[in-house]
């Protein structure tokens, strides 16, 4: 169902935040998110796809590098490094995004209380 704008109202998170930041403007928010643990929750999931989807780009090409390189020490080089570049970037975002639902259920536990 289309609402005002042209924004779908019927369906997930957008249309729960929709709901949220309206009751926000009207009142008291009747919905158990805040609209700003909302907002956190799409931006975050979408800064760390990005992330994920590079260095796991990254771990590929070593890969490709490693088994087409014919015994070429420079090809194997660079194959780890940036196997290595993708493994360490893997840990700094799985790290990041357990920091970041921390700061969401803080965020959200703030709103409540």
């Amino acid at each position: 169902m289309k609402g005002r704008y042209g924004v779908d109202h019927g369906r997930g998170e957008e249309a729960e935040a929709t709901a949220a930041l309206r009751g926000a403007r009207e009142g008291p928010s009747r919905t158990s998110r805040s609209p700003r643990s909302l907002a956190c929750r799409r931006c975050l999931g979408r800064a760390t796809s990005g992330g994920l989807a590079t260095f796991t780009a990254l771990i590929l090409i070593g890969l490709l590098l490693v088994f087409l390189s014919n015994d070429a020490a420079a090809r194997k080089g660079v194959a780890l490094a940036l196997m290595i570049a993708g493994v360490i970037g893997h840990c700094t975002e799985a790290f990041s995004m357990q920091r970041n639902r921390q700061y969401i259920e803080q965020v959200s536990s703030f709103r409540h209380s």
